[in-house]
């Protein structure tokens, strides 16, 4: 009986260790790093980049009068495919003079998700404004 009770511990403790060792994200950081671009006109595209478990999030919408809007933050896993940001800034760049566009800051520390649908899509929302509420991009 005893020794009964020693193996299943030793598995239940096999278990637990594999359990603790999986990532508390589902995607890669290659996986989600590189550019992706908005899946039905490709006007806005999200970079991401990956280091020490955090992502570097640069997502850029142009617009038909030639300005372009961005939003950029620093994100962390939530969960099995999120990731969470809250330090996001939102930014209209218009063309200013010849040698620097303008920059208006709309807002600073606005919060949101990434939500990863697959490898070859994920989907924004900001939480501030809407600004991308089920707008998806694919890995490009």
């Amino acid at each position: 009986m005893k020794r009964i009770a020693v193996i299943c511990m030793t598995i239940l403790l096999a278990v637990l260790a594999a359990c603790a060792r999986q990532r508390s994200f589902s995607y890669a950081p290659e996986e989600m790093a590189g550019t992706w671009t908005q899946k039905y006109d490709g006007s806005g595209t999200v970079e991401i980049s990956e280091s020490g478990g955090r992502y570097a999030i640069l997502i850029r919408m142009d617009k038909e009068n030639g300005e372009a809007e961005t939003w950029s933050m620093t994100a962390v896993p939530a969960d099995g495919n999120t990731l969470r940001y809250k330090d996001c800034i939102h930014a209209v760049w218009s063309a200013g003079d010849a040698s620097a566009p303008a920059m208006n800051i709309l807002y600073e520390n606005g919060t949101g998700t990434i939500t990863v649908l697959s490898t070859f899509e994920l989907m924004w929302q900001d939480d501030v404004d809407n600004a991308g509420e089920n707008i998806v991009f694919t890995h490009t």
